[in-house]
């Protein structure tokens, strides 16, 4: 009884930490904006990079522009003449964030997500995922005593 218990607390505590692993990670999300391409900067948890350097390049890795966020994670440049640009920001080591923009006249489309839907999808996810190993806790508690029930009145297993 003891040895599955611990077992499933172990994978319990492993599966609600995963998402600390990643609550530090960067993202950047490009737009364009009055004329100006807008790179915005955002940690998992939120939070924006503050001085993250990011770097605008063309397809075939030419810089076009660089410099670094401002206190709400953005970095605004005018709007670069060319199709398609690859907006890389750096957040410290091990926090690299990539998106592509595809620049066409006024219509603007990128690789990445809006940075509040992907955390109202995290937010869900993190919480069914919760859901899921607690009820699988109490789903495995529960098995042990459905062999101690009694019969219902009225039943007999020796007929």
């Amino acid at each position: 009884m003891k040895r599955p218990l611990v077992a499933l607390l172990a994978v319990a505590f492993l599966v609600i930490g995963a998402p600390s692993a990643r609550a530090h990670g960067v993202f950047v999300f490009p737009y364009t904006e009055n004329g100006e391409l807008v790179a915005e900067g955002y940690f998992a948890d939120g939070g924006p990079p503050v001085d993250a350097a990011v770097r605008i390049t063309a397809p075939d890795g030419a810089e076009i522009a660089s410099g670094r966020t401002d206190d709400a994670g953005l970095f605004k440049c005018p709007i670069p003449d060319a199709d398609e640009v690859e907006v890389e920001l750096h957040a410290g080591p091990g926090h690299v964030a990539r998106a592509t923009i595809t620049l066409d006249g006024a219509i603007a489309t990128t690789s990445a997500e809006p940075p509040h839907a992907t955390r109202a999808a995290r937010l869900i996810a993190g919480l069914l995922a919760i859901g899921g190993v607690f009820g699988g806790a109490m789903a495995f508690a529960n098995r042990k005593r459905r062999g101690k029930r009694p019969e219902p009145a009225g039943r007999r297993s020796d007929v």
